[in-house]
This record gives structure tokens, sequence and C-alpha cells, in this order.
């Protein structure tokens, strides 16, 4: 999943849809799910592609997985406390209106780049919505939010309308060149398109000592905000930003993974009194998936995280 919620495979669709399934299934009396209740209901869904996931949600510690003889189908499956946090609030974001609507233009963007290599002329903007990268948070756009984000890309001239309706919405069009600029040097994210023209191409960041992150003028004055457990929520923010900054080009699944134990720690932390089990195992996540993933700047960002957060715990 990309940094800003839309989702870019099918596998890491399936991920989040058999997290929440299972989710559900055990908030109603189905304490253990079996397997075959969620194929019976997906007949759509490849049993290997569903083993896999079932695999990487259990290693990831966000699945419990009980397995028995027979094969997949009579394998049971429930959420463990860290897949019911992620399932929580992950509901919680996808309730914000001005994020999905960010992801919206950015996903589409991505779609329409695909449909142009692909060979397809002039594409309808709402088939986004058959594709994995019509969700946010694994939870579909609706037709509403496509046609708005269609609109505010052919508006900034990054989506060429062959026919438009009302509203400036685009019921067929390309993407432009400068659409394209935006997928191939900033990873489909038209918030590091537009920071990277107001700096003339450029951003810098600077930490002081490292509990500030961003650009501060000389004088100004900088309020930061610590909790009751003594998390600064201003030096944990650069940290978690280094960390899905490094982990920007991993593969979808790997990222997937790294952003979700991100988002916990962040969740977690700002609460008046963290689980501190929960944080140090979300760390221990973090540590692992680096590790696996052999990225020398993950590998670093993770640590300072880690250096920062187990002095606190």
């Amino acid at each position: 999943m990309t940094n800003n919620g839309w989702t870019s495979s099918r596998d890491e669709l399936l991920h989040i849809e058999l997290l929440d399934w299972a989710y559900d299934r055990s908030g109603t009396g189905h304490t253990v799910p079996d397997v075959s209740d969620y194929l019976d209901e997906h007949e759509d869904v490849d049993e290997a592609a569903l083993d896999a996931a079932i695999g990487s949600l259990s290693e990831h510690g966000l699945l419990e997985v009980a397995v028995t003889m027979g094969g997949i189908r009579n394998w049971s499956i429930a959420p463990s406390n860290a897949g019911t946090a992620e399932v929580r609030a992950r509901r919680d974001r996808r309730q914000n209106q001005a994020a999905r609507a960010v992801a919206a233009r950015d996903a589409l963007l991505d779609w329409m780049y695909a449909q142009k290599r692909a060979g397809v002329g002039s594409p309808i903007p709402t088939n986004v919505l058959r594709d994995p990268r019509g969700h946010f948070e694994g939870d579909p756009f609706t037709e509403r939010e496509v046609d708005d984000a269609s609109a505010f890309l052919a508006d900034r001239a990054l989506v060429n309308a062959a026919a438009k309706g009302a509203g400036g919405v685009v019921l067929r069009g390309d993407i432009t060149p400068s659409g394209e600029v935006v997928v191939e040097q900033h990873g489909s994210s038209l918030r590091a398109w537009a920071a990277a023209e107001r700096s003339g191409g450029s951003q810098f960041v600077t930490h002081f000592n490292a509990p500030v992150h961003g650009q501060v003028g000389i004088g100004e004055q900088v309020n930061q905000t610590q909790t009751p457990a003594g998390i600064n929520l201003e030096v944990l923010q650069t940290f978690l930003d280094d960390i899905r900054t490094a982990g920007a080009d991993l593969e979808p699944v790997d990222q997937t993974y790294l952003f979700t134990y991100v988002d916990l720690v962040q969740a977690e932390s700002s609460n008046p009194e963290p689980d501190r089990a929960m944080l140090s195992g979300s760390m221990d996540r973090l540590k692992s998936i680096a590790a696996k993933v052999g990225n020398a700047g993950l590998t670093a960002s993770v640590g300072a995280l880690v250096t920062y957060l187990v002095t606190l715990l």
C-alpha cells in the first residue's frame, strides 16, 4: 500500500480484506472462523493466493492461524491483538475525507499512466474502481470521489479530457506529459510533485537535535507536544516519516506491512497510556521487516526509532 493509503496490488487488497473479514467474523460469535467460510463467500479468490496471504499476515503478527489436517480449507484464523488494533485504526483512517480525496487523485493518475502504457486510449476514469488502485485502505472509492479526482487532475493539466461532464468531470481522457512526470519522478504523489514545484525541484528537511522536523525561521518559536508517557510526538513524527521515506521503494506487500506497523506505533504512542507491549512488539516487527528486505537506510531509520522509544518503555 502506498504511504497515502491507496492500494497498488491485488495481493495487498487480499491481505486487507482477509484481516477485515477475520475481525468481523470473530466479533459475531465465530471466534475461530474457518478458511472454508471465506472461500465460500469469495469464490473468485485463488487458494494459493489466500494461502500466501494467511502466511504473510501470520508471519507479521497480525493473524493467528490454527493449522489442522485436511488442507487450508480446514484451517481456522483470527486476528491477533496487533491485527485487531490495525483493523480498528484502518477503519478510522477510512473516515478521513481529505485523505481519501488526496489518495483518489494519486491513484487515478497512476492508473491512467498504466492504461496509457497498456495501449488503452482515452479510458473511462471510473473504471479504476475495477482495479486495486480504486481502494483507500482497502475500502472502494465512490464514483463521486473518482469524478472529483478526475476534475482536479484535468484542472491542473495532468489529464487531458477527451469528453467532459458537468463540473469538469472527465468522462474519457488520457494522462498528459506533465502527469507522467508526477508518476515517474514523484511516485504518483501530487503532494511530492507540488512541493518540488514550489521549491524549484528540491526539498530540504532540517533536524534540530532530532526533535524538530521541517523548516524553522530564525527567532521562530517551536512548540512540541509531549504525551503523559513522555513521548514527544514531534520527535516521533520525524522518525516515522524517515521510515516511510526509506520504505518508499519496497515491494508492495513488504511496504504494506511496514506502513501498518508504523501506523500502529503512531496511533498507540498518541494514547495517554500507550500499551508498552504493543509498542515493543511493533518495533520488533519493524526490525524484522528491515532485516528481511536488506535495506540499509530502512534499518538505520528503524534503529533510530527503537533507540528513541526504548528509553521510554
